[in-house]
């Protein structure tokens, strides 16, 4: 855990919905965590709205890859953190000081009792500021999907669904692998045409990483399957 003093956190709720205003707006729209008037919920009803959109009618499939960028939120550069708010947002000098000092001098706590140690790298942990940072990190990701015809993104915090619409599958594989660079603890699944079966063996391979196909996953707290008949989740299996 982060060990910050009580004056800090009443300053960061105060700089908070001032930067909050400032900034959202010029977010991406498949940006849905930590964001006034978007939840999982949203982030959800709109990914299975696009599949079946994609499937119904059009005769074609869907195919989604679901990437957990955890380790990019424990990892990422404070420096990093701070630089867009200088060349995306064009925030005056003490704005940017005042972020900066923000992130600097976090000390990080274990469960127990044990010795601290500064945090050097990370988006900081238990801080009003840390989900609205890290959403603009991670924003000109969301915003690559204009940059991939027949693709889509959806994001939520650390949860990112990368999907594409083609009558092949071979043409699906490639339009992912046109996208994605990030495979740790990665996996996909294959929304088939209405009627059609679920293939039983698929591969897919991301630069050059086998990602497993699977036909049951848990994302966002909802129990997703090939056929979006939502059985899984019913059933609690």
């Amino acid at each position: 855990m982060n060990a910050s003093h009580a004056e800090g956190k009443i300053f960061e709720q105060i700089l908070f919905p001032k930067l909050r205003d400032l900034i959202d707006p010029s977010l991406s729209n498949e940006q849905h965590g930590f964001r006034q008037g978007r939840s999982c919920g949203t982030a959800l009803s709109l990914l299975i709205q696009d599949v079946l959109n994609g499937i119904d009618g059009s005769k074609v499939k869907v195919g989604a890859v679901f990437i957990d960028i955890k380790k990019v939120v424990c990892s990422a550069n404070k420096f990093l953190l701070v630089d867009p708010y200088a060349s995306k947002f064009s925030f005056c000098y003490i704005t940017i000081k005042i972020i900066s000092d923000c992130l600097t001098g976090r000390l990080i706590c274990g469960e127990y009792k044990s010795q601290s140690f500064a945090e050097v790298n990370s988006v900081p942990q238990g801080s009003s500021l840390g989900p609205l940072l890290f959403a603009v990190f991670i924003d000109d990701i969301a915003k690559l999907q204009s940059q991939f015809p027949g693709t889509g993104f959806k994001f939520y915090a650390e949860d990112v669904v990368i999907y594409a619409y083609h009558k092949s599958t071979d043409s699906i594989i490639d339009l992912l692998n046109s996208t994605l660079f990030i495979v740790h603890r990665t996996e996909a699944m294959l929304f088939p045409k209405k009627y059609e079966p679920t293939p039983e063996e698929l591969s897919i391979t991301i630069v050059e990483d086998s990602i497993k196909v699977i036909n049951r996953l848990k994302y966002l707290g909802l129990i997703l399957d090939p056929q979006l008949n939502f059985k899984l989740h019913f059933n609690g299996c």
